[in-house]
């Protein structure tokens, strides 16, 4: 009888393991230079004449509408030392973004789906009366090439969003 127990817990893991991979596998794939991400379910993807790369948006919101920017940089840094400097620069002066107050939340490592490894950084910001947290996902991707995976939500609605944002940011890819 635990013999069948433990082979049911086993196909029951593998079903779950292996549509996790073909959920990740179909997605709908935002490709740009250089990389790609999965575009959230419902999402939008717009481009603006002043960004390099598209950014995603949830679907509209009545205050704030979430959303995921993309960024890459230059850096012969460490990727530790260039979050920390990202970091201290973030933290340095909120007045000159406009913010009340931006506080460090959490940080951890990170790695994508497709093995590179990086930084996931946490940020609380008050703007304009709003209180926003951001996702930053710092990724090494060779060659002294940095990528930065934003998501931004409202602090609020961080239960719906910040699974979301990992999902996106574990799909990114660099891409030829």
């Amino acid at each position: 009888m635990k013999f069948i127990t433990r082979g049911v817990v086993v196909l029951g893991l593998s079903l779950i393991a292996i549509s996790g991979g073909l959920a990740q596998e179909t997605c709908k794939r935002d490709v740009e230079p250089g990389l790609s991400l999965c575009v959230p379910n419902g999402w939008s993807v717009e481009t603006k004449a002043d960004q390099k790369f598209k950014t995603l948006f949830a679907p509209p919101a009545e205050t704030f509408t979430a959303n995921i920017n993309l960024r890459d940089d230059t850096s012969s840094a460490s990727l530790k030392s260039y979050v920390d400097d990202s970091i201290k620069l973030i933290l340095s002066n909120p007045p000159e973004i406009g913010a009340a107050s931006i506080k460090l939340a959490g940080e951890t490592d990170f790695a994508t789906a497709s093995g590179l490894n990086g930084n996931q950084v946490v940020f609380e910001t008050e703007y304009k009366g709003l209180l926003i947290r951001t996702i930053q996902y710092y990724l090494e991707a060779g060659q002294n090439h940095k990528f930065i995976v934003t998501g931004t939500c409202l602090v609020k609605d961080k239960d719906t969003f910040d699974s979301v944002f990992e999902r996106a940011a574990k799909s990114f890819q660099v891409e030829n």
